[in-house]
């Protein structure tokens, strides 16, 4: 489902923490038994450039970020709960974050 929402995370790695926020984000948030977000073509999304970044740093560095994340409004995403990529698909412009509180 697409939601218009605003984001709020806070990353943790090896350089600490740092909290970003996004406005007004478009996306497309599911989830089974992953959290997959989805950047619509065309659309421009500061949040899904973020973690693309992030994740690239990641990959480089043998690392793992741990994303804490919560939106104004009702959306998939749970806001006590930890996550981490786990697989990024430019193509598709899909994000997979899975769980890290299990």
């Amino acid at each position: 489902m697409t939601y218009q929402t605003n984001i709020k995370m806070t990353v943790e790695n090896g350089e600490g923490r740092k909290d970003y926020s996004f406005e007004a984000e478009e996306l497309d948030i599911t989830l089974d038994s992953n959290l997959k977000i989805r950047k619509e073509a065309g659309r421009e999304s500061v949040f899904f450039e973020t973690v693309k970044l992030l994740y690239g740093m990641d990959k480089d560095t043998g690392s793992t970020t741990r994303y804490h994340m919560e939106t104004r409004e009702q959306t998939p995403i749970e806001a006590g709960k930890t996550y981490y990529v786990s697989q990024l698909d430019e193509m598709n412009r899909t994000i997979t974050f899975k769980t890290a509180n299990e």
